[in-house]
């Protein structure tokens, strides 16, 4: 028969899960004991801006955290979040990589210089997209500042783009930033 952990017994488990670097918060935290083994469910916030890899690697440390720290949970499922998925818009409306980039190809054909853009980073938030832009370092700041107000405006045109942030791959800041 399945029953939840003790209050107390789920609150350590909570403690223990905050204290693991790069966990901003918690949500959905579901414990259960089938004979004399615990499972643990949890949903983990992190920086909606750190990669893929990194995010995978904290829900990883958080696993293996309550492992060692609690001898009697044999099973850890840790769904990683961008944001607080109970509180947050629901970013189900937003396109897919594919279709939206079919769609900035079309905002993008008139801007001299957008087949330079080497790689695209899309974050889904708060219902809105939010896109990095990255280009080979052009070396003239002039050339590449007007490339990239040309490539912001172009993106921002977009109506489901909330901001747009371009790189120069190899240069040592970023070209530009805009909300």
């Amino acid at each position: 028969m399945d029953t939840a952990l003790e209050a107390e017994r789920v609150e350590a488990i909570r403690r223990t899960i905050l204290e693991v670097e790069g966990v901003e918060s918690l949500h959905q935290l579901r414990t259960r004991r089938m004979g004399g083994a615990a499972l643990v469910d949890v949903h983990i916030q992190v920086d909606p801006r750190i990669s893929v890899t990194e995010g995978h690697q904290i829900g990883e440390a958080v696993r293996q955290r309550l492992m060692d720290t609690f001898e009697d949970i044999s099973d850890v499922t840790v769904h990683i979040d961008p944001e607080d998925d109970e509180k947050a818009p629901l970013n189900l409306d937003l396109p897919l990589r594919r279709t939206l980039l079919r769609e900035l190809q079309g905002y993008w054909k008139d801007v001299r210089g957008a087949s330079l853009i080497r790689r695209v980073n899309l974050h889904y938030l708060g219902g809105k997209l939010h896109v990095e832009l990255f280009l080979p370092c052009l070396g003239d700041p002039q050339k590449a500042g007007e490339l990239a107000s040309a490539l912001e405006e172009a993106t921002l045109r977009h109506p489901q783009v909330a901001s747009v942030n371009i790189y120069q791959e190899g240069c040592t800041s970023s070209v530009h930033s805009a909300p």
